[in-house]
């Protein structure tokens, strides 16, 4: 059984986020491999029941009246304090702490609602819109790398599958156990191995089809992240 991919030119505008998603997930994936354990912990975390979106925004209230109420009493026991500094001292004390308390926690509370509006708007999106900035300028430095994937005669570059592992323009066969990620979104399939990548359009396939290919690729024993 053969795959064969038609390397053709790259369009950064189409490509750019979806590689760039690409890179953060291949990230994880090498970090999955190699902290087991921590990314269990993280996992457990993830699948606990969140808090629907009215309970969370009740309790934001009802923090923020906390607050509130916390600033005026400390204001109520700051002004005496001030007046009669040497005979209050305790009342004082205690008027700046629950002023500056309350104040903090207000400024705390209101960061967090927007973060939580941020998050919440980024989980209706069809992949995560918030990838970081290393990413998206990886992503587009690779893209310009990739235009060079072209012979010095300028025929055509195959890339091309077998049972024995990939091939590059027909040179190095690379095994599938070198393989370390293998990420495919709507339009690309991104593949990494031994610090190397290289990014294959779907439409450049032309002996098999996508379906077939991952299911080889399943059968060779190389796990393929999909994007959701």
């Amino acid at each position: 059984m053969e795959f064969i991919f038609q390397i053709s030119t790259y369009n950064r505008c189409d490509l750019e986020e979806q590689l760039g998603w690409a890179l953060d997930r291949r990230a994880e994936l090498i970090s999955r491999q190699r902290l087991p354990r921590i990314w269990k912990g993280i996992d457990w975390l993830n699948r606990r029941p969140k808090a629907q979106a009215s309970v969370s925004h009740g309790r934001a209230i009802r923090y923020k009246i906390y607050c509130f109420i916390l600033v005026v009493l400390g204001i109520i026991l700051l002004v005496p304090g001030l007046m009669e500094p040497q005979k209050l001292i305790g009342p004082l004390i205690a008027g700046t702490i629950s002023t500056i308390w309350g104040i903090v926690s207000l400024v705390l509370s209101r960061k967090h609602t927007k973060k939580q509006i941020q998050v919440a708007s980024a989980s209706m999106k069809p992949w995560r819109k918030d990838i970081n900035k290393r990413y998206r300028s990886a992503s587009a430095k690779l893209l310009e790398g990739l235009q060079s994937l072209e012979l010095h005669d300028k025929s055509p570059l195959n890339v091309s599958f077998t049972e024995k592992g990939m091939s590059i323009g027909g040179e190095e066969m690379i095994p599938y156990l070198h393989f370390n990620a293998v990420v495919e979104t709507k339009d690309i399939f991104l593949m990494t191995w031994n610090e190397r990548v290289i990014v294959l359009q779907k439409r450049d396939m032309t002996v098999g089809t996508h379906l077939d290919f991952i299911a080889f690729l399943e059968e060779m024993q190389v796990d393929v992240s999909v994007q959701e």
